[in-house]
């Protein structure tokens, strides 16, 4: 039975995207203030990513908490960082959250008494965007030449500046992190900062408080195969 993460313990989900989804019988599901800013996207892959990084952070939070998908609601700073709440009593749940999610699918880190942060990317990109982001990165990682090892990189400073709850503003202050694991400090704070293996076309990775964390990494092909891990 798997319960929640132990201290210093982080789960990292990553559930793909199906190829054809009912975005309506999925809105049903969410809140209505999620379903108001779900009809605001003009682009339909973003409003299919965005319902189904809801629902699944519903889904996958209710296992863990143990209540129900109803009692969580997902709300998020001005910069970004993400919290579960008790919509009833807009109490904080304790269980510490970070997500993200592009074409191919969803990536949802949870911790509990850590901070954490995770970052979803497609490495195949065109090469002018790839190019971008490369011109973004700094001193050693500027030694980062193929495309995956540049939007692995750019992974991980997500995945920190996520965790950190900075956002993209964080940017210019973010340390080098042109290694696979890293471990750096931010403040008082020790992170540990990683890629983890996922395929050839996407790049994943975490960031975590503290030193030599223990990361449990689920692969779902598809929503209705969640629920098999508990």
């Amino acid at each position: 039975m798997l319960g929640q993460p132990r201290a210093r313990h982080i789960h990292v989900w990553v559930v793909r995207l199906p190829t054809r989804i009912r975005v309506g019988a999925l809105l049903r599901r969410l809140s209505r203030a999620e379903r108001n800013l779900a009809r605001t996207f003009i682009s339909e892959q973003a409003r299919i990513e965005y319902v189904a990084s809801r629902l699944y952070v519903r889904t996958l939070a209710s296992r863990y908490l143990g209540v129900g998908q109803r009692e969580i609601e997902l709300r998020k700073n001005l910069k970004g960082k993400p919290r579960l709440i008790d919509p009833r009593g807009a109490r904080s749940y304790r269980l510490n959250i970070s997500m993200s999610h592009c074409i191919k699918g969803v990536a949802i880190a949870f911790g509990r008494k850590v901070r954490v942060g995770v970052d979803l990317e497609m490495s195949r990109q065109p090469s002018a965007i790839t190019a971008a982001v490369a011109r973004s990165l700094t001193g050693v990682e500027r030694n980062l030449t193929t495309p995956h090892q540049i939007w692995d990189c750019w992974a991980r400073k997500e995945a920190l500046l996520k965790g950190l709850g900075l956002g993209l503003s964080g940017l210019d202050c973010a340390p080098s992190l042109e290694s696979q694991i890293n471990v750096v400090k931010s403040g008082a704070v020790m992170w540990t900062v990683a890629s983890l293996s996922l395929g050839a076309d996407c790049s994943l990775a975490y960031a975590v408080e503290g030193i030599r964390p223990r990361i449990r990494l689920f692969t779902c092909r598809s929503y209705t195969t969640i629920n098999r891990s508990f």
